[in-house]
């Protein structure tokens, strides 16, 4: 096993962490929210996709669509429920968000 691959198959495992974390949330708190767990289920089937070599030679392709559904959901997520939940402005939302996007950015610029 090649460092290149210990170090996409770390990022992968990462991601996958950060949306059962993000899951976990909403199952606890009965906040079950459609839109967001669908967008957790298109970072999943990427990220299998990738690994499993479905995707060859259209990797970066795939990390795009795949990011931007991603991104997308949630932002139709926002635009239905907006940036507050009972008064309290979605703070854990946007660092799921981020730290997903920023890890899945990076995993893509690994696949190229």
């Amino acid at each position: 096993m090649t460092k290149s691959s210990n170090v996409t198959k770390l990022l992968a495992g990462l991601i996958i962490a950060v949306q059962l974390l993000d899951m976990a949330v909403h199952l606890s708190t009965n906040q079950v929210e459609t839109l967001r767990l669908i967008s957790n289920g298109v970072i999943f089937i990427w990220l299998l996709a990738t690994l499993f070599g479905w995707v060859k030679g259209k990797a970066m392709w795939a990390s795009l669509c795949a990011i931007g559904g991603y991104l997308l959901l949630n932002s139709l997520f926002l635009m239905e429920e907006g940036l507050y939940n009972d008064g309290v402005f979605r703070t854990m939302l946007f660092v799921f968000i981020g730290v997903t996007v920023a890890l899945s950015l990076f995993f893509a610029s690994k696949q190229s």
